[in-house]
């Protein structure tokens, strides 16, 4: 869920927080700071709702200028409760199993099915994956991620660093029909593909490789579907 604040006036705002208290106590369940926005709007990093129960939330705003005066107040949200998850894997596929050894095993498909009986949205891919193999001089790194095959993502919101293990895809927001009919020609199976710089599991040990997708049907109702793609070559 996308979280911006636009002003008008002359001021010259140097920090914009903005916080939401847990519906049942604790942490907070978002909190981001952007400092110095340009313009007179200010974007902070999306807040993950389909991981956080529906109701009526208060975000708690902060806007700071450049003469150091704080304005502070509230606005109020609602977010609808999660859906149970609405999508499926099947026919993953490990490949190359031919050709030079280093170039085996690095890249992964499968088929998602839209079982919603709803056009859904993907707002959020998150991936992540566990490689018993240390092999420093290898960095085990996702490199692309097709979806649909064919529309490659190479840039990544969190940066695939040498040896990430998990980081944020955001590919879209992606339309996933339920049917293909009209202008909705997305689903309601679409094939996807994770390129990785090294061979998964390295060719001879376990590796599971986990999809997280949080999505959005029509009637504005989020969820959340994990997948565990595979484990091992």
């Amino acid at each position: 869920m996308n979280i911006v604040l636009s002003w008008s006036g002359t001021d010259v705002v140097t920090r914009v927080r903005a916080h939401i208290p847990s519906l049942t106590g604790g942490s907070d369940v978002y909190d981001q700071t952007v400092f110095n926005p340009s313009g007179n709007s200010a974007t902070l990093p999306q807040w993950n709702s389909a991981a956080s129960p529906g109701g009526a939330y208060t975000i708690m705003w902060e806007a700071e200028n450049n003469q150091g005066c704080v304005k502070s107040w509230t606005t109020t949200l609602t977010v609808t409760a999660s859906l149970a998850c609405q999508i499926s894997a099947t026919n993953p596929n490990l490949s190359p199993t031919t050709g030079k050894p280093s170039n085996q095993y690095k890249t992964l498909t499968w088929d998602v099915q839209n079982n919603a009986g709803k056009d859904l949205t993907i707002q959020e891919i998150d991936v992540s994956w566990t490689n018993t193999v240390v092999c420093p001089t290898c960095p085990h790194k996702l490199d692309s991620i097709q979806w649909p095959t064919g529309t490659t993502v190479t840039t990544f919101s969190t940066p695939a660093a040498t040896k990430a293990q998990a980081f944020y895809v955001f590919p879209g927001p992606l339309t996933f029909c339920a049917i293909n009919s009209g202008s909705c020609t997305t689903g309601p199976t679409v094939n996807m593909e994770l390129n990785f710089s090294t061979s998964v599991g390295n060719g001879i040990t376990s590796e599971s490789i986990t999809v997280d997708y949080f999505f959005q049907d029509t009637s504005g109702a989020s969820g959340k579907c994990s997948l565990t793609i595979i484990s091992g070559p």
